[in-house]
């Protein structure tokens, strides 16, 4: 049986309101709580086949802070 995993990125930063909605990075939050995520997958032994995310910079942090509590995980494959 396959499963669907869905996530939202982690918590991002609003410190520079002149930055483009796509350029904006993981808040301190955010990088201290994405790989909690990780690691609750790493303990529902739930290790994902392919990791797909938006290309957005904080989508990418989240995926990535993730894949590194899940040995054996691919890397997040960007798309727009």
């Amino acid at each position: 049986m396959l499963t669907l995993i869905t996530m939202r990125h982690a918590k991002s930063g609003w410190d520079d309101p002149g930055i483009e909605d796509r350029d904006r990075p993981l808040s301190d939050r955010g990088r201290r709580d994405a790989p909690r995520i990780g690691q609750w997958l790493h303990n529902a032994a739930a290790l994902p086949d392919l990791i797909l995310c938006s290309s957005a910079q904080r989508t990418l942090e989240t995926a990535q802070a993730v894949t590194k509590q899940l040995d054996g995980a691919p890397e997040p494959i960007p798309r727009d």
